[in-house]
């Protein structure tokens, strides 16, 4: 329960009493003041707050400066500070809704006048309170719309903005609200990319990975899908350490991730493929020609019906390097591991026994799968 009062004192700053600690926030000054005042009144003080009043002096703002883009962020600014401390001091649900109070009239006024203003940095910020809480969906919602609205304002399509940095995993760029967790996904990323490279002889590196995937302007949908997953892999991760992952539902869920995955494989290889409509298989067997590895359409064919008629099975015999009277080794494996799993659609049920038995080796294969295309294609 949070009880406080709210006090203007000499125009510089906002005096806030939260449960008896007083907090000031730099105070935006002019207009934006009394703004800032009444939202900071909804939260704490739950008085001398009136939704019609925070909305018409909103659009009044606005109104005042309809093009001056300076302007328009010096609105959203106005609110950072207020964010920020209830950040701080761990009101996550309190600092959730600042951002849609602030938006809300804004959005109505770009629909009365007809015209845009860039919304990237209340997008951002609230997208970061979501993922703080660990809702990946909303968040990540959230995040592209930041992004959107980034490059359309930047008129870039890659545009220097803490949301490319986050969808990218550039951890160069300290400058951003959640570099902690860009810097931890980076890392994370990097060990699955260095076992990669390791165990199958490869020369792809994360730099490497981020240039030609993450910071491709011709792959930012494949590339937002593709951080998205690795997020929620890392949370299958700490799942396995919390003792869910051994339940029948986890091996569905499991399953559904590595189906993501090669999904995105799937779209990355048919930017390169001559056929948009080609099915799994023969783009499979385009990356093995590309990376010279050895692996025919009959044995691709073979494996694709061993794999609907007992998924088991046929996965224990695909990790075992031999299968369907074929011997598969390094890349092999992992591009037949890639088939059987984008080939499971209706038999994702029957087969999460053997998700949840082999998930680290089938992560692998499938992972591999990606990593392989990127490097052989880009």
């Amino acid at each position: 329960m949070v009880s406080g009062g709210v006090n203007l004192e000499q125009r510089n700053y906002i005096s806030i009493n939260i449960d008896g600690r007083t907090y000031n926030l730099e105070s935006p000054g002019g207009e934006l003041a009394e703004l800032l005042t009444q939202l900071c009144n909804y939260f704490f003080a739950h008085q001398n707050y009136s939704s019609m009043a925070f909305r018409q002096g909103t659009r009044n703002y606005f109104s005042s400066h309809p093009t001056d883009p300076k302007a328009h962020d010096h609105y959203f600014n106005a609110f950072t500070p207020l964010w920020t401390l209830l950040q701080q001091a761990g009101l996550y649900t309190y600092a959730g809704r600042v951002w849609p109070q602030a938006l809300k009239p804004v959005l109505e006024w770009e629909e009365e006048n007809k015209t845009q203003v860039h919304k990237g940095t209340p997008y951002y910020f609230w997208a970061c309170t979501v993922l703080l809480v660990g809702d990946l969906d909303r968040g990540f919602h959230l995040m592209h719309r930041a992004l959107e609205e980034d490059e359309r304002s930047c008129g870039l399509e890659t545009p220097d903005t803490p949301g490319n940095a986050f969808v990218t995993l550039n951890s160069e760029r300290k400058e951003q609200f959640l570099y902690q967790d860009v810097k931890a996904m980076a890392d994370y990323l990097e060990t699955h990319i260095q076992k990669y490279r390791n165990q199958r002889n490869r020369t792809l590196d994360l730099a490497g990975f981020q240039k030609r995937f993450l910071s491709n302007p011709l792959l930012r949908s494949e590339a937002f899908l593709f951080v998205y997953l690795l997020f929620k892999l890392r949370a299958t991760d700490a799942r396995q350490i919390e003792g869910l992952a051994a339940s029948d539902f986890a091996g569905v869920l499991r399953l559904n991730l590595l189906f993501d995955f090669c999904l995105v494989t799937d779209r990355l290889i048919k930017h390169k493929y001559w056929n948009e409509k080609a099915l799994f298989p023969p783009l499979i067997l385009y990356v093995a020609q590309r990376s010279v590895v050895t692996l025919s359409e009959k044995l691709v064919r073979e494996i694709s019906k061993k794999v609907k008629d007992d998924p088991a099975l046929a996965f224990e015999e695909i990790l075992g390097g031999r299968v369907c009277n074929a011997v598969l080794e390094g890349s092999a494996i992992d591009l037949a591991v890639s088939v059987g799993v984008r080939n499971l659609g209706a038999h994702r049920v029957a087969a999460q026994d053997i998700i949840s038995k082999h998930f680290a080796e089938l992560l692998f294969g499938v992972l591999n799968t990606l990593f392989l295309s990127i490097e052989v294609l880009y």
